[in-house]
């Protein structure tokens, strides 16, 4: 039969290489909150992992494996696979810190590049720099997903389906559709097959 527990958490992203459960702990767990634990899926035994920040959520993975991103307080950062060790914290949004990410996706042809998702809209990081061109919008209901390539980015930005171009300069929409979706409703997108559902 199926094993359970209840471990407050903020995501939960797999780890093919580790072969664990990365989870983001929520504030409410005395002495964790805001930390990277790890989860065995057959023991269910729970370690510590690295401190993130107070406010830990969103969690993306890169496809090779070797970088995890997280979500903090006003920015992200990254978590090197498999030492997990923090190596770059970085803001959101450096002009105005307090944007947390909503989503957030690792470009599948460079590990070093994140498309984050936040209330004021998606922008790319390389490196933890951000990259000039921004798809601004404001909206509480995200998504964001990419396909086999690192272009385009698929987005739900509450309103429209979106295709975004990526490239050295940033984010460039190519196309929106409305009405494609539910208008400002929580969902997820996933890539398979050829298809974003």
């Amino acid at each position: 039969s199926p094993l359970s527990f209840q471990l407050p958490a903020n995501d939960v992203a797999w780890s093919p290489l580790l072969a664990e459960f990365l989870v983001t702990a929520n504030a409410s767990i005395a002495n964790w909150g805001g930390t990277l634990l790890s989860v065995d899926p057959v023991s269910l035994a729970v370690q510590f992992q690295a401190t993130l920040g107070a406010n830990s959520g969103r969690l993306a993975i890169a496809c090779d494996d070797t970088v995890l991103y997280a979500g903090t307080d006003s920015g992200a950062c990254a978590v090197t696979i498999p030492s997990r060790i923090v190596t770059n914290r970085f803001l959101i949004n450096p002009t105005s810190p307090g944007a947390s990410a909503i989503d957030m996706k690792v470009d599948p042809g460079n590990d070093q590049v994140v498309a984050i998702g936040s209330s004021s809209g998606i922008t790319a990081f390389n490196g933890g720099v951000q990259l000039t061109n921004v798809d601004a919008f404001s909206s509480a209901a995200l998504c964001l997903e990419f396909g086999d390539q690192p272009s385009p980015l698929y987005a739900y930005d509450g309103t429209s389906f979106k295709r975004d171009a990526l490239d050295t300069n940033g984010l460039t929409v190519l196309d929106a559709t409305a009405g494609l979706l539910p208008t400002r409703t929580a969902m997820d997108l996933a890539w398979g097959n050829g298809l974003v559902y």
